[in-house]
């Protein structure tokens, strides 16, 4: 299109294609024209006349071109610029969107987190305050039975009675039971009006304490009657028709000051008001201090029986007894038996109670857990929160980004518009100047054209021109590298080639062969690391199955710890509650042996199991009882009916015999068979009472009708018969003791071994902990170092309480372990391990980064002591050494370490 240049210059371009054309292989040819010499030259002056009369155009079209071109550039520019911007608009976009997900994500995790966070501390609230509770109720309760057990044992209330007190409490229920005419003890049918005088009425009853009270003297001759049969000890009966008693002095109840009348400071039936006054005396005065009593004595006009409250009597000839007496203090306590047995019911609720509380320790346990869970909760809610946070602050900067893109994107639409207008104004503009050049060269060039048989100059310039610019341009390339090449070859003729080429192929040789020793060193080193690969695979997956088995087997060590917490607790509940039975089941014994021996006194048959191993006595044994002799203290008052001497002394062939009932109704085993079944089946405490009511009212009945009847001939054979029982229960209770005595013993001796076992590591560890503390912690400035030293938190029972580790380093005054710093717990605690390993050291230990918390003088000190501690030459080593295997970042500690393995990113 621009054939016809403006200029000199177009001119010379235009004379060198005619000359161009004009040589070898004439041009035209090519193109179907055969111009001749003279078409030329017209054509030369065509083209010089149409570029004069174009020139202007020309140097118009120029402009126009470059300014179309900078326009173009612009437009481009914009263009660019504008996909760059909606490119990178794209992909923020695209992250924008993807944090806003992740953002949505953490917030429904967030969601999650604090409902489980609730739930959490929902659980460690109820856990704290159940534990509070069974802390508070199990103080409570120990508080209630301390307290009981306290006043127990102010009653005296855990003295064991004695046979004969046993005997003469039987025989009495006995002749209750029998006769009807017997009201009971004197010391069971009176109550004091205050604790106080406890002591002062039964020093004042002396003997009477145990006399029996009976309607009259027929119902005493029978008592004794029953007593001489049964050979039981003497006893003393007070008939109340024919007791001669006075009535009690008034003046005594007017004396003043702390002094009662004796009568006053107890309670009775009036029915038993004569036996009473006969006993207690109707002028005997109680009152409070020693001082007073001889005061009251001997102060007046007439000389008064007075005893005080310490149980000092003063007799009105002026004989004073006192002191301290067991047995007074044993009697009075019978007047206490019903607050007592209160005692005794509310420390057995109170015991009931505490067995049923869950202990403190597990309740804790649980506590703990639901802190560390709800710790690890509020600690991943943080975490979230963050996460959370960033993500947000993240997407509101992309979100600015893309606003910013967008309005960006916005300012270069107008500019990308004006530039695509400027480019298709500068177009038109040059399509009209073109199209105005092209028809003044038409004009110029009609009649050329014309001649040539062409359309138009533009055709044959496209077609014949452009062939002879290409062919003079490939003669010129020619030409040079002709040059070119003639030059080279004249150089390496000038040069000697064989030596290089003689070296070239010597080292061609010498590579090859190099070559093909290392493709088979390559082939080699493949199939090696294969190999190592495979052993290197293979090595993972037993390293991945060992971790699954470790990890296997540290939950199951972990629940079976867990279960063996539990299993203790309730080992120690169950063990609570089965000695609370087992004294239950021994007082029920005790009962069923009290029932068997009242069936020995009242001579009755009792059925003895197929299976029972009594010995052959039992029988002759629990039917005839021998019992104690005894000799009763005689009294000056003539007007007591006491059992004659020869049932005393008619007593004294079953002195021996007393336990051996007693063991031979422990030992019994009854057949039960012959009870009606309404007897069998009788849930309910209310119902047995009534039921034994009835029982004991029937027996009541036949035994007074059988008393009515003649004797009973078989008494001898039944006495043979509950004799030899009684021998064979005393062999069981024998032998159950020596069981007992042996379980026991057993018991103790492995508790012994327990306890030596844990005394024996504990002695070791304690006199080690300080020697290796003072190694860790010494310096040239405290060559002495700190001190350490273990105690238990309770020495009797040392495994079933914690041990307390105390730390003191150089120069630090006594303080708790949690208020150390980060550096001194780390040296304590490794002193507290390497003397743990002493008692039985591990051959190998894996230390994670413990100096992370120490400063470089402690760092040094603990390499050297587990190097030392390595070597078999520190502290509580015993000269054994052992592997260290320590995972460190500080070069003070891993130089000085035998070997070292590295291990780092990037090589």
């Amino acid at each position: 299109a621009g054939g016809g240049g403006g200029g000199g210059a177009k001119k010379s371009k235009g004379s060198k294609k005619q000359k161009m054309g004009a040589g070898p292989g004439p041009s035209g040819a090519a193109s179907g024209l055969d111009l001749g010499a003279a078409q030329i030259e017209a054509y030369h002056r065509k083209k010089e006349e149409a570029g004069a009369q174009t020139y202007k155009l020309q140097q118009e079209l120029n402009i126009l071109a470059s300014a179309r071109r900078d326009d173009e550039s612009v437009r481009s520019r914009h263009a660019s610029k504008r996909g760059e911007l909606e490119g990178r608009l794209a992909a923020l976009n695209q992250q924008r969107d993807a944090e806003l997900v992740r953002l949505a994500h953490l917030k429904e995790k967030e969601d999650t987190a604090q409902a489980q966070l609730a739930e959490a501390r929902g659980v460690e609230k109820t856990a704290a305050d159940e534990k509070r509770k069974s802390r508070a109720k199990t103080e409570h309760f120990n508080t209630k039975i301390e307290e009981l057990s306290g006043k127990l044992r102010e009653a005296k209330a855990d003295r064991k009675e004695s046979d004969r007190e046993v005997r003469a409490r039987e025989a009495v229920a006995s002749l209750k039971r029998l006769l009807p005419g017997v009201r009971g003890r004197v010391t069971d049918l009176m109550q004091v009006s205050q604790k106080k005088y406890n002591l002062a009425v039964i020093t004042v009853l002396g003997r009477e304490a145990d006399a029996v009270v009976v309607e009259d003297s027929k119902v005493a001759k029978e008592c004794i009657q029953y007593l001489k049969e049964q050979r039981i000890e003497s006893m003393t009966f007070l008939p109340l028709k024919e007791l001669k008693v006075l009535e009690p002095d008034e003046r005594l109840r007017r004396l003043g000051g702390t002094a009662k009348l004796c009568l006053d400071v107890v309670n009775f039936d009036p029915a038993v008001q004569r036996a009473m006054v006969y006993a207690l005396g109707n002028d005997t005065v109680v009152c409070d201090g020693h001082a007073e009593a001889k005061a009251i004595t001997f102060g007046g006009n007439a000389r008064i029986k007075v005893v005080s409250v310490d149980g000092t009597l003063i007799k009105k000839s002026g004989e004073m007894t006192g002191g301290s007496s067991g047995s007074l203090e044993a009697k009075a306590a019978r007047f206490d038996a019903a607050e007592v047995e209160q005692l005794r019911a509310d420390r057995q609720a109170a015991e009931g109670g505490l067995a049923q509380l869950r202990p403190v320790q597990a309740l804790a346990h649980e506590e703990a857990e639901a802190a560390a869970r709800l710790a690890q909760l509020e600690r991943d809610l943080r975490y979230g929160a963050a996460d959370a946070a960033v993500c947000a602050e993240k997407a509101e900067k992309l979100r600015k980004e893309v606003a910013a893109v967008e309005r960006e994107v916005a300012t270069t639409l107008p500019d990308l518009a004006a530039a695509e207008k400027a480019c298709a104004r500068a177009a038109a503009e040059v399509a009209a100047l073109e199209t105005r050049i092209h028809d003044m060269e038409d004009a110029v060039y009609a009649d050329f054209s014309a001649s040539v048989g062409v359309a138009n100059i533009r055709e044959y310039e496209a077609h014949n021109l452009a062939t002879l610019q290409r062919a003079a341009e490939e003669r010129a390339k020619f030409t040079q590298q002709r040059a070119t090449l003639t030059e080279h070859l004249n150089f390496e003729r000038s040069r000697d080639t064989e030596g290089p080429r003689a070296k070239a192929e010597a080292d061609i040789a010498k590579h090859a062969a190099e070559l093909e020793r290392l493709t088979r060193a390559a082939a080699a080193a493949r199939a090696e690391t294969e190999a190592s690969k495979d052993v290197l695979d293979a090595w993972e997956r037993d390293v991945a199955a060992a971790k699954s088995e470790a990890e296997a087997v540290e939950a199951e060590v972990k629940e079976l710890r867990r279960q063996h917490g539990s299993l203790g607790q309730e080992g120690a509940r169950l063990q609570r509650a089965v000695g609370g039975k087992t004294a239950a089941v021994e007082a029920l014994r005790e009962q069923r042996a009290d029932l068997i021996a009242a069936a020995r006194m009242e001579r009755l048959k009792l059925p003895r199991a197929q299976d029972d191993e009594g010995g052959a006595g039992d029988e002759d044994v629990l039917a005839l009882p021998g019992p104690e002799s005894g000799s009763g203290d005689d009294d000056d008052d003539d007007d007591n009916m006491d059992v004659d001497d020869g049932g005393s002394k008619g007593g004294g062939g079953g002195a021996g015999g007393g336990g051996g009932w007693r063991a031979a109704a422990f030992r019994a085993r009854l057949d039960y068979d012959s009870l009606p079944p309404r007897l069998k089946q009788v849930p309910r405490a209310s119902e047995r009472t009534r039921m034994c009511d009835e029982l004991r009212a029937a027996a009541d009945a036949k035994a007074a009708a059988l008393a009515r009847l003649e004797p009973n001939m078989k008494a001898i054979h039944q006495y043979e018969g509950i004799k030899e029982k009684e021998r064979a229960q005393v062999e069981d209770l024998e032998g159950a003791h020596q069981r007992a005595r042996a379980a026991a013993d057993l018991y103790a001796g492995f508790k012994n071994q327990r306890t030596a076992v844990f005394t024996a590591a504990f002695t070791h560890i304690a006199a080690a902990i300080d020697r290796v503390y003072k190694e860790l912690t010494h310096s040239e400035a405290h060559p002495l170092g700190g001190t350490a030293y273990l105690s238990l938190e309770s020495p009797d029972e040392p495994y079933n309480h914690g041990v307390k580790f105390t730390a003191m380093p150089p120069t630090k005054r006594f303080r708790d372990m949690d208020q150390l710093s980060g550096g001194e717990k780390t040296m304590a605690a490794l002193a507290l391990l390497f003397a743990i390993h002493s008692y039985r050291s591990a051959p190998f230990f894996v230390l994670d980064e413990v100096d992370s918390a120490l400063d470089k003088t402690n760092v040094e000190k603990m390499a050297a002591f587990i190097r030392a501690r390595s070597h078999g030459t520190g502290a509580g080593s015993e000269g054994r050494p052992c592997q260290s295997i320590v995972i460190s970042l500080k070069d003070d500690f891993f130089d000085k370490a035998d070997s070292m393995v590295g291990v780092c990113r990037d090589v």
